[in-house]
């Protein structure tokens, strides 16, 4: 009779990538509040009210303005030169992420 060790094996395996997904997990949070504390450093200011707005939802993952005029600080109109203040910051944060990730 041929006996394995495959269920012991499958739970190994089962609990590492259990401990790498919640590890990924804490990661993206960690790349949202990086991300954030970029844009603010970034941002224009000149009433600090687009920087005061600068949030983050842990639970979608997102880094956001809400007053209406963040998109054009943001990307810029044939009158305002974009800053890249807010889609930089993220780029950059989560490429930091997919670094220690990787390490």
């Amino acid at each position: 009779m041929i006996e394995t060790n495959a269920s012991e094996v499958a739970a190994n395996l089962q609990a590492r990538f259990e401990d790498f997904e919640q590890e990924v997990e804490e990661e993206i949070d960690r790349a949202v509040l990086e991300a954030q504390r970029l844009a603010k450093q970034r941002v224009p200011v000149q009433t600090g009210a687009l920087r005061d707005d600068i949030s983050v939802d842990l639970e979608e993952d997102k880094v956001f303005n809400t007053l209406d005029y963040a998109v054009y600080q943001d990307q810029g109109t044939i009158y305002i030169e974009a800053t890249h203040y807010l889609t930089d910051s993220a780029r950059d944060a989560f490429e930091a992420s997919l670094q220690r990730l990787r390490s």
